[in-house]
């Protein structure tokens, strides 16, 4: 019964970090534009404030 339950932790750290890779992977690539629009700033101005939140 002890060797199950370590097996479901595992899965369940695995599933969550997956979860966590895939929001990630989602609004890194969006966040310079997003930045861009609510500040008013241009491109390199947003990515240099992203990096920043990152």
């Amino acid at each position: 019964m002890e060797r199950d339950g370590g097996r479901l932790a595992l899965i369940f750290i695995f599933v969550t970090m997956l979860v966590d890779t895939i929001g990630l992977g989602i609004i890194i690539p969006v966040t310079p534009s997003l930045i861009a629009g609510l500040t008013h700033a241009g491109m390199s101005g947003a990515a240099a404030w992203g990096g920043w939140l990152m």
